[in-house]
């Protein structure tokens, strides 16, 4: 278990492990919860073969909860990730692109492109958007569709 610092009602989208991001927003406390690795919980459900579409939301934790899926990444268990990423320097709330491809291009996954970004700021920082990446077992299927 991990302690979580709770937002203001104002910043609770930004709620996030990722000790650097603490300081943004007002703090209301904190909260202990519970955290597992998705190679664990794999292990403990069976009968979940494989992952479709992983999706992460964890306000630039994602990286973490990665590495907590290095078996499954390995194994090519989930075929599609779509992850939230930065895309500037100044953006240390979420993992930034440049970081993201390396990270999953190790376990033979292609990023295939943004598919949601916040638009509604551009002039500000930090902006953000959602990147989906590939296994390499499915490039053929998307190329040939």
């Amino acid at each position: 278990s991990l302690d979580i610092p709770l937002k203001s009602d104002a910043h609770t989208n930004v709620n996030t492990l990722k000790t650097e991001t603490i300081g943004h927003g007002g703090s209301m406390g904190s909260e202990r919860i519970s955290v597992e690795t998705l190679d664990h919980y794999l292990e403990q459900h069976p009968e979940i073969g494989q992952i479709d579409l992983l999706k992460i939301d964890t306000e630039g934790y994602d990286l973490k909860v990665l590495t907590g899926a290095h078996k499954t990444l390995s194994q090519a268990k989930a075929k599609m990730i779509f992850t939230e990423v930065g895309f500037s320097k100044e953006n240390n709330l979420h993992v930034k692109l440049c970081e993201m491809i390396p990270f999953l291009e190790k376990y033979e996954y292609t990023f295939l492109g943004i598919f949601s970004m916040d638009v509604n700021n551009l002039h500000r920082r930090p902006q953000f958007g959602n990147a989906l990446f590939i296994h390499r077992s499915l490039v053929n299927a998307v190329v040939n569709a």
